[in-house]
């Protein structure tokens, strides 16, 4: 199911800001370990958050060009387009962290 954004209420970057500080510090209990960059946002969207995490070709899959990731509620699976494997560092990350936003 694709969700129409126009539908979805924008959310205020302090309460981004918040949510985010609130999640590396249930990470840093959860992992015991001090969270400082590079974020390990792969190992908390498997380890902490219990999500499958999968790399696709998800321009073929969805039929949706430039599409780098997608996150299925109902599935907890998370998937990376496959294109972005040795690709510019940190463009991994980012959309790991953009789709870790959306759940």
């Amino acid at each position: 199911m694709i969700v129409d954004m126009s539908k979805v209420s924008r959310l205020t970057k302090s309460y981004i800001d918040h949510k985010t500080c609130e999640l590396l510090n249930q990470w840093a209990e959860f992992s015991g370990e001090e969270v400082r960059p590079p974020i390990p946002v792969e190992a908390i969207i498997e380890k902490y958050l219990g999500l499958t995490l999968e790399y696709d070709d998800l321009e073929e899959m969805l039929g949706i060009p430039g599409v780098l990731g997608a996150t299925w509620v109902d599935e907890r699976r998370v998937v990376v387009n496959s294109s972005l494997l040795g690709g510019v560092e940190g463009r991994i990350a980012f959309t790991c962290g953009h789709e870790i936003a959306h759940w």
